[in-house]
């Protein structure tokens, strides 16, 4: 348990220090420094993130093995996810400002990803987590292909 406590991960070695400036849409020296500088960025948080998703699945791999679950080290590694996310809204700025000017950015769609999850995580009603006009779309394209026959019935518990 000490030594889970005492990793001490650098979440902020992947946070922007300073604003990325883009020198116009050619690759220019700036450009290729500020895309690099945000790819480096982006290969530290997905480490980061990880050595913290390992941390997670090690410790619930013991308590599914018989280990006693403890508070102490569930809260940490919130807290690790938590500290992880701290300068991820400014890393995904950098990503999309990179974007924007028509740049590929390396490990870009894998930290998105991880974003996702670790916010997913921590929600504190589903109804934010899901966004209502696409479930609405799909609800509708559902209706629709029922009423024109193009579904079949399920006989399930409750049919």
């Amino acid at each position: 348990m000490s030594a889970l406590l005492s990793i001490g991960i650098p979440f902020d070695s992947y946070e922007v220090e300073e604003p990325v400036e883009m020198a116009g849409r050619g690759l220019g020296d700036a450009a290729q420094e500020a895309k690099s500088r945000i790819e480096r960025m982006i290969v530290r948080g997905n480490f980061a993130h990880r050595l913290i998703e390992t941390l997670d699945a090690k410790y619930h791999s013991a308590i599914f093995g018989g280990r006693e679950p403890s508070p102490e080290i569930e809260g940490s590694i919130a807290d690790y996810y938590r500290a992880w996310l701290v300068p991820s809204g400014r890393v995904l700025a950098a990503i999309d400002a990179m974007e924007s000017e028509g740049f590929r950015v390396v490990g870009a769609d894998e930290f998105r990803a991880n974003v996702r999850g670790v916010r997913g995580v921590f929600m504190d009603d589903d109804a934010e987590f899901f966004d209502l006009d696409s479930l609405a779309v799909l609800a509708d394209k559902a209706i629709e292909e029922h009423r024109g026959g193009r579904t079949v019935a399920f006989d399930g518990p409750g049919n």
